[in-house]
C-alpha cells in the first residue's frame, strides 16, 4: 500500500452500527478496543449535555493510559490523511470525535459520520 494514500478506520465500538453492514464499509482498520470504557459510557448517557465536557477529559484520560490506543496510532501514522468512522445520531457528542484530538499530532484526521451517507455511499 502507498504509504500516503487515506485511510479509513472504523473505531464505532466491537459490533458494525445498527442498519450498517459491514460488508458495506470500506476500511484498512477496525481497532475496537478504543471505546470508552462500559463504566464512563453508562455515566456519560445518564445526561449527555451535562456530562460531555468530563466524559471527553476522562476518555481521553483512558486513552493515553491504553496499549490498543498505542497499537492504533502506530498503525495509522505512516498514513498521510486518516478518517475515522463512526456512526452517532449526536455527531457533535460523539465519543469517535476524542481519538482524534489525542492522536492528531502530525496527522491529518477527517471524521466521518456513517449515519449521514447512504448505505451506496460508504
Amino acid at each position: 500500500k502507498n504509504p500516503m494514500q487515506q485511510t479509513a478506520t472504523g473505531i464505532g465500538g466491537p459490533a458494525v452500527p445498527r442498519g450498517i453492514k459491514k460488508e458495506h464499509l470500506k476500511y484498512d482498520v477496525w481497532e475496537k478496543d478504543i471505546t470508552p470504557s462500559p463504566e464512563l459510557r453508562k455515566w456519560f448517557h445518564e445526561d449527555q449535555a451535562e456530562h460531555w465536557e468530563g466524559f471527553a477529559a476522562m476518555y481521553r484520560k483512558e486513552l493515553e493510559n491504553s496499549e490498543a490506543a498505542l497499537r492504533f496510532i502506530d498503525t495509522i501514522k505512516h498514513h498521510h490523511t486518516i478518517t475515522l468512522l463512526y456512526a452517532s445520531k449526536a455527531p457533535n457528542t460523539t465519543h469517535a470525535r476524542i481519538p482524534a484530538t489525542v492522536s492528531a499530532g502530525a496527522l491529518r484526521l477527517i471524521t466521518h459520520n456513517l449515519y449521514s451517507k447512504s448505505k451506496d455511499e460508504l
